[in-house]
């Protein structure tokens, strides 16, 4: 098992999904942007991981996470491969996540960034 920390922005709101078992599970797509250099030219390139929050947390950091919200997250790393609409495989990145900081809300107007609760941090034991 990998253990990582993942830093990034939200790049969309986080979306709560039910599980069979009853419980929830919250997903934040997150994606982090370096400059690498490529064929002797500079350019940006974006890696995206998805964040999965189990427990009692789901609910009141689904109301926390919303786009452009910058996160740190620590948890187990997995890639999954999944069938695109194409009829083609392909792979994603996931964080089974331990412990979710919110490092300052989205840019607002102005540039001014939102401080609902910065730094919380939330934490609990992932149900499986």
């Amino acid at each position: 098992m990998i253990h990582s920390i993942v830093n990034g922005n939200l790049r969309a709101d986080g979306e709560i999904k039910a599980l069979p078992s009853g419980g929830s599970v919250l997903r934040l797509r997150v994606a982090s942007s370096d400059r690498d250099k490529i064929d002797g030219a500079w350019q940006d390139v974006t890696t995206w991981v998805t964040v999965a929050v189990f427990g009692a947390r789901v609910e009141s950091l689904a109301r926390l996470c919303t786009k452009g919200t910058k996160i740190s997250a620590r948890g187990k790393l997995a890639v999954r491969e999944f069938d695109k609409r194409d009829g083609s495989r392909g792979y994603s990145v996931e964080l089974r996540a331990d412990d979710v900081e919110l490092m300052g809300g989205p840019r607002r107007e102005g540039g001014a960034a939102t401080s609902a609760e910065p730094s919380a941090s939330y934490s609990d034991e992932i149900p499986f």
